[in-house]
């Protein structure tokens, strides 16, 4: 009988699970979520009794700290999408296609009958 062992496609983006399912990176994100969150709630909420406004503020701290741990757009970590993002958004080049019905709009025109 042969030993198999699973071997995940790429190897690179598999990240150990630390604990309760969660990596590092989630671990970390998690920690800020607790510290920065829970310290900012309870200045709005027990010090100056402004409890819908500490839930907005909360909400504010936390999303970030959320996108950094769970967040992975295209399967890549956001410190690697977000320059990709940033380039494409930033160049201003505008891109023509030219396939498809919009082809025939950009200045198609019949041929003459010199080009016949």
């Amino acid at each position: 009988m042969a030993l198999q062992m699973p071997v995940y496609k790429e190897l690179n983006s598999v990240e150990p699970k630390v604990m309760a399912g969660m990596t590092w990176r989630q671990w970390a994100a998690a920690t800020g979520m607790a510290v920065l969150g829970g310290g900012s709630w309870a200045v709005c909420s027990l010090l100056l009794h402004q409890d819908d406004i500490g839930q907005i503020i909360v909400l504010a701290v936390c999303i970030p700290f959320a996108a950094y741990g769970w967040w992975r757009p295209k399967g890549m970590k956001p410190e690697r999408y977000l320059p990709y993002l940033w380039r494409w958004y930033g160049s201003g080049q505008r891109r023509i296609y030219h396939d498809g019905p919009a082809a025939n709009m950009q200045g198609a025109k019949k041929p003459t009958i010199k080009e016949r």
